[in-house]
């Protein structure tokens, strides 16, 4: 996975624990 969709997330999400935004890259990664 690209790094930087990771730390995308985490800096627009950073109420949700990890496996929530595994989740959220997963739905992400979809629309790409």
């Amino acid at each position: 996975m690209r790094p930087f969709i990771y730390e995308t997330m985490y800096i627009l999400r950073p109420d949700l624990n990890e496996e929530q935004v595994e989740q959220e890259i997963a739905k992400y990664k979809d629309l790409l």
